[in-house]
Parts: C-alpha cells; structure tokens; sequence
C-alpha cells in the first residue's frame, strides 16, 4: 500500500503540468501584455473608467520604472493602464511612483501594483505597495520597517499619496507601525 501512494505521488509530480486561463469572451479576447518580461505583468488587474471609457489598470509589482529625475528604479513595481477598445490594446504606465526615495526610504522591491482595487460607483483606484520599506524607525539606521504605503487614481487620471496609517499618535507604538506592511490588501468599501 506504501508502495503504490508512493509511486502514484511520483506520477503525478512527473506528469507535465498546464496552466489554464479564462476569458469571458472566447470568441473575440483581449491580450494584453507588459513591455518586458520578467515584471510580474498581470499580478494583480481592475477595470476603471477614465475619461468615459473602460480600461484595465494591471500591477507589474517588480518592473523597473524611470524616476522623476531620470535614475532607474530597479524592481520599484507600477501600474499600467491598458487599453480594451479593440483597435488600440495598449498599455502606458501611469508613473504612480516616480520620486527618488528620500535619505531612509528603501523603494527596490516595494511592489507597486502588487494589490489593485476599483470603487464601483466613483471608479476611484487604489494601488499599493505593501513591500515598501523605511529604515532608521527604530533607533537605529540598520533596522528596517516594513511600513507598505499606497496610492488613490482617480478617474480623471491624477494620483495621490494615502496617508500614513502610523499616525503621530500611534508612533508611540514604533515596534507595531513598522511591521504595518499597509496595502497588503485593500478593498474599497460600498461607501467608499
């Protein structure tokens, strides 16, 4: 009997593996893809309305993306917003985050786009990079909080930073902010 539960796991850790996808319309898909492969593109996708027309917002938590003053920003993570007319399936990135990290920000690895949400009624956006990090939070520069932080795409296309869940009052407690990890999930609620 051990001997079969053997041999059966091992016939089925041989045999080759498939992935499946879905699209609702099969007859007539829309495929998207990033720039570079690599990115992780398609981590994480919502369907917004921008200037009336539908798009496909989609987190590449691990893309480079060029900062504001030109430098790399290596594996910073953005999100694209893409196209779903069919004569154009494009994709732009939306710069979320662009701006050189300060003295004790650590932004490689942050995963921007790494969770997505769209509000249904106002087709805000919510995009966060749970990953991002700050060191120096607790008394020392060699010690690194994870704090995550996100953003807000607004349907007209402008973004802005979602305050800090570490408020000044709860800074007091510096062991638990840093280990907040803020956006590792978010979710817009039926309010807003």
């Amino acid at each position: 009997m051990i001997n079969s539960c053997i041999h059966l796991l091992f016939l089925i850790s041989v045999l080759p593996s498939t992935t499946h996808t879905y699209n609702i319309d099969t007859s007539d898909p829309i495929k998207l893809a990033g720039p570079h492969p690599g990115e992780y593109f398609g981590y994480s996708a919502a369907i917004q309305k921008l200037g009336g027309a539908s798009w496909v917002l989609v987190g590449a938590p691990t893309a480079n993306i060029t900062q504001s003053n030109g430098s790399l920003g290596v594996a910073w993570g953005t999100v694209y917003n893409c196209s779903v007319a069919r004569s154009d399936e494009q994709c732009s990135d939306l710069a979320v985050d662009t701006a050189p990290p300060q003295s004790k920000e650590v932004k490689q690895g942050q995963w921007t786009g790494g969770t997505l949400s769209v509000n249904t009624r106002t087709f805000d956006a919510l995009a966060c990079a749970h990953r991002y990090t700050q060191r120096g939070k607790m008394n020392t520069d060699n010690e690194v909080g994870m704090r995550g932080r996100c953003w807000t795409i607004s349907s007209a296309g402008h973004t802005s930073t979602v305050p800090d869940m570490c408020t000044d009052i709860q800074r007091r407690q510096v062991d638990q902010c840093d280990r907040v990890s803020q956006g590792m999930t978010g979710l817009y609620s039926e309010e807003g």
